[in-house]
């Protein structure tokens, strides 16, 4: 999936973090991010990290936060006769497939920094 949308994940355990990153709440988003190696350069929140103090985290740091503001793309779900919303983007990807879901991908503008 990584390869056909042209990016390669920066996966890093948990438990590889410093004891210290372990806070709580949003704090611990902050802890996490700059533990990150210095590679925590954005954040995507949900939509409702607005509502969690996500920007006061992230004021004073390098840290750009972007909010995932999706609105659901209706598309033809196979063996359905309505369309269900908010299921994985693999639902796309089976039901459309994984050409189709990288210009999907590329098209939308679903994040903004307000």
């Amino acid at each position: 999936v990584c390869q056909t949308l042209g990016f390669e994940p920066n996966m890093i355990r948990s438990t590889s973090l410093l004891e210290s990153a372990m806070a709580k709440g949003v704090d611990n988003i902050y802890n996490i991010v700059e533990c990150v190696k210095g590679s925590g350069k954005i954040y995507i929140s949900g939509v409702n990290g607005r509502n969690y103090g996500i920007n006061e985290v992230f004021k004073n740091s390098q840290t750009q936060v972007f909010y995932h503001d999706w609105v659901p793309l209706e598309y033809q779900q196979k063996g359905q006769s309505e369309f269900y919303p908010f299921m994985p983007f693999l639902d796309y990807a089976f039901n459309m497939g994984m050409i189709n879901l990288k210009e999907i991908v590329m098209e939308r503008q679903v994040f903004n920094d307000e």
